[in-house]
């Protein structure tokens, strides 16, 4: 799922509308300021040009997205930020639990490679000469997975 559509759908959530209605022709205002809140994120958030949004939600014309950008912020500051924190919120908490999981999983390989340079330490402290150089490899690819969590 692209991250546009992941905006859109945490739009639809929070606002109990479905992906059809908030791409439709609609001028209900229940769908018009979810489509404002999720055009604007959207154009904020992601690299889209108006045009691959206009298209991505119907539109026909990509001045409608400015428009619909434009109409967002005219809501008042207090009520575009609140709107805007509270779905940011829930996309963040969304991606934490996503990434909690590679975490996880960076852990366990993390755990995997130390004991394995464990072993291979104890084998060269038993005069193993020729496993000091696999060592030391496997003591650089520890390091890098460190510096790829960090």
């Amino acid at each position: 799922m692209d991250r546009h559509e992941e905006i859109t759908d945490m739009v639809c959530q929070h606002y109990g509308i479905t992906l059809e209605e908030i791409k439709s022709e609609s001028r209900l205002q229940r769908l018009v300021k979810p489509r404002h809140i999720a055009i604007y994120l959207i154009r904020c958030y992601t690299p889209m040009t108006m045009e691959e949004i206009s298209t991505a939600f119907d539109l026909k014309h990509h001045t409608s997205v400015s428009h619909a950008c434009k109409r967002a912020m005219t809501f008042t500051p207090d009520e575009l930020v609140r709107r805007c924190h509270t779905l940011l919120n829930h996309y963040a908490h969304k991606r934490m639990i996503t990434q909690s999981e590679e975490i996880e999983q960076s852990i366990s390989d993390m755990l995997e490679i130390m004991g394995r340079v464990s072993n291979q330490i104890n084998a060269v402290a038993n005069g193993d000469a020729r496993l000091l150089k696999r060592a030391c490899a496997i003591m650089k690819s520890k390091n890098q997975l460190a510096e790829r969590l960090a």
